[in-house]
């Protein structure tokens, strides 16, 4: 665990100020998701170097798990809405191509 913390910090204190940093507050309409790896674990067969970002309709990372198990991909802080992310799974993130509207 505390592998994975440190290399989470120092992803963050390499950048300077990432842009997404610069501004937490998004419109409900954007058209972008920012993303972070909550705990990024290098070890001797794999690496940590994609720890956060911006996706969007021109940038929309692809990322294959090394870790042989108990890893999951969540939103939003749901944990328990996840989808597992173990050894070989390939994710391709994207924007939706249809919009979801949140009524109060």
């Amino acid at each position: 665990m505390l592998k994975s913390l440190l290399a989470g910090a120092s992803a963050i204190a390499n950048r300077q100020q990432p842009e997404h940093a610069k501004n937490t507050q998004s419109p409900w309409d954007a058209d972008f998701l920012y993303f972070m790896v909550r705990e990024p674990f290098p070890c001797k067969t794999s690496a940590a170097s994609l720890m956060s970002g911006k996706i969007t309709q021109h940038s929309q990372p692809c990322m294959t798990s090394l870790m042989p198990e108990n890893r999951v991909i969540f939103s939003d802080g749901i944990e328990t809405d996840y989808i597992e992310f173990n050894s070989g799974i390939v994710a391709e993130l994207g924007i939706a191509k249809k919009n979801g509207h949140l009524i109060v």
